[in-house]
C-alpha cells in the first residue's frame, strides 16, 4: 500500500463513518459543519467554544448550535472550567465499542454478508485504532481510551437543544 492508497483507505472509511452517524431528527445525515466541529473537538480536548469558533471560522453562535446537536447525539460535553468562572470547556466523549449502525455500514460497504465477517473486520479495525491510538496527543488518547465519561450527558447536559449554554 502506498500513500495515495492509505489516503484513500482513509476517506472510504471516514465516509462510511460519516453515514454511521446519527443523524438529527429530520436530516439524512449530520451536517457538515457540524463534523468540521466535532473533528476539532477531537483534536483540542478541554477547548472553549471562541476556540473552536477562532479555528473553524465559524461564528459563536453557529458552533454552539452544532456543540448542541453533537451533544444530543452523545459525541462531546461541556463542563464549567475551574480556572476560567463563567467559561464552559467542551470534551469528547470516550467511544467504547461499535455503536447501532456501524455493523450495516461496514457490511455494506464491504459487501460481506457474513455476520461472522463483519465481526472480524470490526475487530481489525478496533485493533487498528488502538495501535494507531499512540500517534494520538496524550490528552486525546486519554479521551479516548478512558473506562468512563468524564461528565454525564443525561439530564444535566450543559447544552440545551437550541444552541445556548445554560
Amino acid at each position: 500500500m502506498d500513500g495515495f492508497e492509505l489516503y484513500e483507505l482513509g476517506r472510504t472509511l471516514a465516509r462510511i463513518g460519516e453515514d454511521a452517524i446519527p443523524a438529527p431528527s429530520g436530516s439524512r445525515r449530520l451536517a457538515p459543519g457540524a463534523l468540521t466541529v466535532m473533528t476539532d473537538v477531537f483534536e483540542h480536548p478541554e477547548t472553549s467554544v471562541s476556540e473552536i469558533a477562532g479555528r473553524t471560522g465559524f461564528s459563536s453562535s453557529r458552533v454552539a448550535a452544532f456543540l448542541a446537536t453533537l451533544s444530543d447525539l452523545g459525541a462531546v460535553t461541556t463542563a464549567a472550567d475551574p480556572e476560567f468562572p463563567g467559561r464552559r470547556v467542551v470534551r469528547p466523549v470516550p467511544r467504547h465499542g461499535a455503536a447501532p449502525g456501524v455493523d450495516e455500514q461496514l457490511a455494506t460497504a464491504a459487501g460481506i454478508q457474513d455476520p461472522g465477517q463483519v465481526k472480524d473486520l470490526i475487530g481489525t479495525l478496533e485493533e487498528l485504532a488502538r495501535r494507531l491510538a499512540g500517534t494520538l496527543s496524550p490528552e486525546l488518547f486519554d479521551w479516548y481510551t478512558a473506562e468512563t465519561p468524564p461528565c454525564d450527558l443525561g439530564h444535566g447536559s450543559p447544552v440545551s437543544g437550541h444552541g445556548r449554554q445554560r
